[in-house]
C-alpha cells in the first residue's frame, strides 16, 4: 500500500512539474534549441489550447496546439496575430510564422484529441514581449482564425504556469 501511494505521489510531481522538453546545441549550426513541455492553457466545452515554447538562441516563438469542437476545417494565415492581454490590460502580439490548415490529430498532445480535427501553430514574439511574460500572469488570448477569433480566458494557476514556462527559457 506504501508503495502505491508514494508511486502515485512521485508520478503526480514528476507529471505536472515543468521541464525542458529540449535544452541542446544544434551540433550543424551551434545554435541553442530549448523547448518546453506541453502544457495546457485553457480548456472550454468549445475546446482545448496547450501550449510550449521554443527558443533558438535569441528567437522565441509560442507553439500553440488547438482543437475547435464545432470547427474541423479551419486555419491560420502566415502573419496573423496572436493578441495577449495582460492583467495590468496590456496588449501584446505574436505573429504566425506560416500558414497552417487543421487536420485530423494536428491539436493533439499524445492520444488525447488524436481523433480531432485541429491545428499545430507557431507565433514568433519579440524580446520586449518576452521580458514582460516572464512577470506578468496572461489574462486572456485571442487567436484569429478562418473560423472567426478564438478568446480564451486563462485561469490564475494557469497562468502563472505560464510565467514559469517562460522562464524555463533563461
Amino acid at each position: 500500500m506504501k508503495i502505491i501511494v508514494l508511486s502515485l505521489l512521485l508520478f503526480t510531481s514528476i507529471s505536472f512539474s515543468q521541464s525542458l522538453e529540449k535544452n541542446e546545441v544544434d551540433e550543424f549550426t551551434g545554435e541553442k534549441v530549448k523547448a518546453t513541455e506541453w502544457m495546457g492553457l485553457a480548456y472550454t466545452l468549445d475546446g482545448d489550447m496547450r501550449y510550449r515554447l521554443c527558443m533558438v538562441d535569441t528567437v522565441a516563438a509560442i507553439n500553440i496546439k488547438m482543437i475547435l469542437s464545432y470547427h474541423d476545417i479551419y486555419s491560420v494565415s502566415k502573419g496573423d496575430e496572436l493578441l495577449i492581454k495582460l492583467s495590468t490590460n496590456e496588449v501584446l502580439k505574436g505573429k504566425s510564422i506560416k500558414s497552417v490548415f487543421s487536420c485530423k490529430g494536428c491539436g493533439a498532445v499524445d492520444l488525447m484529441g488524436s481523433n480531432a480535427y485541429g491545428l499545430n501553430t507557431m507565433y514568433y514574439i519579440d524580446k520586449k514581449t518576452l521580458q514582460k511574460l516572464k512577470t506578468t500572469p496572461i489574462a486572456k488570448i485571442r487567436i484569429y482564425t478562418s473560423a472567426g477569433t478564438v478568446e480564451r480566458e486563462l485561469k490564475p494557476k494557469r497562468a502563472e504556469k505560464f510565467i514559469k514556462s517562460v522562464n524555463l527559457l533563461n
